[in-house]
């Protein structure tokens, strides 16, 4: 599957080339449905207004595949990756869904929210033993734990879980050790200081708001322009 999966994300990052097959394919894929008389859904990554010159997945080209779709699933998550930080922060949330909703109907338009959460090795003290030493490091990728199993986590090393208002999502910090044996067979021990950011259901309140806000913007713009 390597192979494979090389050649898309040489394809995705070609937007010149791969946009116009990509709206082709939508528009015939969506004719062919409709006429079986089932609709057409797309997941995508987040993606701004073009014109403002800004980082976005350009290739999957909304405003082109707006009026062949039926369904819009944002994925508004996984913003902080290399990094300690929210998963999908709710500014970054509604300016993409500001732009969806610009371009097509927001009735279309569906938020894909994360169930899980994200957890960063920002230091490490001592010698990590040797199966964790590549994994228990600041440059490796984020662990990963669901969302239902954040509260106990923070217990069980009794971390205090903040909720940020300004990304409306919840942070907390704590420290792990790790035991084992180095790669000569010693005992060792090292302190992992980690940082951990999910989603709750405060989270997913305020983002239903901003749904349900942006919705009835967009409805009562519509009606004026029907006047």
């Amino acid at each position: 599957h390597y192979p494979l999966r090389r050649q898309r994300q040489m394809c995705i990052r070609d937007r010149k080339t791969t946009a116009p097959n990509w709206v082709l394919f939508v528009k015939e894929l969506s004719t062919a449905l409709h006429a079986q008389k089932k609709i057409l859904s797309i997941t995508s990554p987040y993606l701004f207004n073009p014109t403002e010159a800004q980082k976005g997945y350009f290739v999957y080209s909304w405003a082109q595949i707006a009026s062949s779709i039926d369904r819009l699933r944002i994925m508004t998550y996984d913003y902080s990756t290399s990094r300690p930080g929210p998963i999908g922060p709710i500014a970054w949330t509604e300016k993409t869904v500001k732009y969806a909703i610009s371009i097509m109907p927001a009735s279309k338009v569906y938020l894909g929210l994360p169930g899980y959460g994200k957890d960063w090795v920002t230091k490490v003290e001592g010698v990590c033993p040797s199966n964790l030493a590549k994994i228990i490091t600041p440059s490796a990728k984020a662990g990963t734990f669901l969302m239902r199993d954040a509260a106990s986590i923070a217990a069980t090393y009794g971390a205090v879980p903040t909720y940020n208002e300004t990304f409306a999502e919840v942070t907390f910090s704590y420290k792990r050790e790790y035991t084992g044996t180095t790669s000569s067979g010693l005992s060792t021990t090292c302190t992992a200081s980690r940082t951990a950011w999910h989603q709750n259901a405060q989270s997913f309140s305020v983002r239903a708001q901003l749904v349900a806000c942006l919705l009835y913007t967009s409805d009562a713009a519509d009606e004026e322009d029907s006047v």
